[in-house]
């Protein structure tokens, strides 16, 4: 469970005092700046925490798609490319997060379920050890999810790192959703 220490010499406690930084910094930016203030904000995020993949995703429920919105790697760590529909390559992990509205928390790739070796390969594939995946909801739908993957060495999710990890993604997505807005009343 959440409540064992982490495997990985991650300091968890990190990005709590980043939040009002990362906060501020998303109120500032203008709708041009927006993107790039959230990818900045996603690499210094995982550089401090030291997790080698992790990414906003945008989930489009009615298409059934999932495609990277923002992505960070750190070096020499295999790219996904943002053509790719994440719901069918995740079957399993897709309707957990998308159906279910549940958040997806592994500390090891080897202890997903049955039904999820489809979802199993293809994160051996990309050399995950474990994997983090939170929902995001705009009104009842999941609108985002915010994934982050730990590929040096295995590490449990402590329910804090979960919950401030989804309050992150929660303002980049309110952000991403005002910018919306407020490019729509200009057209």
């Amino acid at each position: 469970g959440a409540t064992r220490a982490p495997a990985a010499a991650i300091n968890f406690h990190q990005l709590d005092a980043l939040i009002p930084t990362v906060s501020a910094r998303i109120l500032k930016a203008s709708s041009e700046t927006l993107d790039e203030v959230i990818q900045n904000s996603l690499q210094e995020i995982l550089q401090m925490l030291g997790l080698g993949r992790g990414a906003l995703l945008h989930v489009s429920k009615e298409h059934c798609r999932v495609v990277l919105s923002y992505a960070w790697y750190d070096q020499g760590v295999e790219i996904v490319s943002k053509e790719i529909n994440l719901a069918e390559l995740l079957p399993w992990t897709y309707k957990q997060i998308v159906v279910l509205g549940k958040t997806v928390a592994k500390h090891s790739v080897d202890s997903m379920p049955v039904e999820a070796e489809a979802d199993r390969r293809f994160f051996v594939q990309l050399g995950i050890k474990s994997a983090l995946a939170i929902p995001l909801f705009i009104g009842q739908r999941v609108h985002h999810i915010i994934v982050v993957h730990s590929l040096k060495e295995e590490c449990v999710w402590p329910e804090p790192f979960i919950t401030s990890l989804r309050l992150l993604g929660e303002i980049f997505v309110s952000a991403l959703e005002r910018r919306d807005i407020l490019r729509s009343l200009e057209t």
